[in-house]
This record gives C-alpha cells, structure tokens and sequence, in this order.
C-alpha cells in the first residue's frame, strides 16, 4: 500500500469517528429530551410505579453509556499523528511523519470508532427497552 492510500484509509477512518460522535451527540440529545416529554406526558395517567422506575434507571445507565462514549481516552502514544504528541516539549515537530505511523493510527481510530459505536449500540437497546418499561408502567 502506498503512502497516499494509507492517508485516504486514515482520512476516512478519521471522517468515520466524526460521523460516530455526532451520532452519539445526537442520541444523547434525543434520549434526553423525549424522556422528559414522556414524564410529561404521564400527568394524570394512574402509574405502576415499579416499571416507571426500572425504565427511568435503565434510561439513566443508557445515557450514561453515551457520556461515557463521549469522553475522550487520552493515552501517550510515540505516533507524531496522535495529537498528544504534538503537546509533548520534547517533540521534534521536524520529524516527517512516516508511513508506520499512519499504519497505526488507523488502527487505533479503527478501535476507538469500534469502542464508541459497542456503546452506541449497548446504549439504544437499553434505551428502547427503558422506553418500553415507561410506556407499559404508565398505560398499563
């Protein structure tokens, strides 16, 4: 593979984790808000409070999931790519990056998209199921 494919492959991968945390952003969001409207919503409904609760808890632990997604893992790395390098004082910033650096870096954006898009998945199927538990402990 040459050294110009290796920048598209990181390009994308970089582009792909983008993609990953505005999604994250935007299910937070989402999660937040339609909670909020359906506690609204059941004003005046009788409730079983036992699915209520189980729902709430389990719509508390899928955000969390979420913010735990957003957080940035920041490790030192030797990778001139790896924005932590750049902050380092003894950083030779006339050190050329080379192709194993790309090489790499594409592996851990690869495994940091994997990691945030596990949470994403674990987050929304806790959610839909929290969802389910409110909509049941107040219709029913």
């Amino acid at each position: 593979m040459s050294y110009d494919e290796l920048k598209a492959i990181y390009d994308d991968t970089s582009g792909w984790l983008k993609f990953i945390e505005a999604k994250l952003a935007v299910f937070l969001t989402f999660e937040t808000g339609l909670i909020y409207f359906l506690l609204k919503l059941n004003e005046g409904h009788e409730k079983n409070f036992l699915f209520l609760i189980l729902g709430l808890i389990g719509v508390l632990v899928s955000i969390i999931l979420i913010i735990g997604a957003l957080l940035p893992t920041i490790s030192k790395s030797s990778n001139p790519l790896y924005f932590m390098s750049w902050t380092d004082k003894g950083y030779d910033y006339t050190d050329s990056i080379k192709y194993e650096h790309y090489k790499k870096q594409i592996r851990e954006v690869a495994q940091v998209s994997k990691r945030k898009m596990c949470f994403l998945r674990y987050s929304l199927i806790i959610y839909v199921f929290s969802i389910i538990l409110v909509v049941i402990g107040t219709y029913c």
